[in-house]
């Protein structure tokens, strides 16, 4: 079915996938088998690029998902285990505060890229071979997991990093 939908790629500048690492590592328990997962997931993507000749057109973001599950644990995820320590976090810049935003969020994008290139080494190279500009962000959606099944408050967390990359590859910030 993904593969019916892939002509689409030729429309849109920017990728954007989402990763569940946590759920990745809890169902593989390691980093190897992870990074065949991803790699075979993104071949499909890489091939559809291939296919129409737009290979280094197009940008990709990368969203790591359920980043409250990655808090406080930097020896497994390395700097997306940071997101809570910068002001962000938890709302939108002021327009007076987009351009130190945006470059926060560059920087940060560096931190897990390095941190990814580390991680998962064939499958950045295939990435960076193959796309124009990479851009990495983490966010939580929920802000915590539910409790038996309940979710007692909704706080999302980083939720528009992944927008705000799309209006930058764009040209808009």
């Amino acid at each position: 079915k993904i593969e019916e939908n892939l002509p689409i790629i030729q429309h849109v500048p920017c990728l954007l996938f989402l990763v569940d690492l946590p759920g990745l590592l809890h169902k593989n328990q390691d980093t190897g088998e992870v990074e065949r997962n991803l790699h075979g997931l993104f071949n499909i993507i890489i091939n559809t690029i291939e296919k129409y000749d737009l290979r280094k057109k197009k940008s990709l973001i990368i969203s790591f998902t359920k980043a409250d599950l990655m808090a406080g644990r930097e020896d497994l995820y390395g700097p997306l285990a940071l997101w809570e320590e910068d002001m962000f976090s938890d709302h939108l810049p002021a327009l007076d505060e987009i351009g130190f935003y945006t470059r926060e969020l560059i920087t940060f994008s560096g931190l897990i890229e390095s941190f990814f290139r580390d991680k998962f080494p064939m499958l950045y190279n295939t990435l960076s071979n193959n796309f124009m500009n990479l851009y990495f962000s983490v966010f939580s959606a929920l802000g915590h997991d539910p409790v038996k099944g309940i979710l007692e408050a909704l706080e999302p967390k980083r939720i528009f990093d992944p927008i705000f990359f799309t209006l930058l590859n764009a040209g808009y910030l």
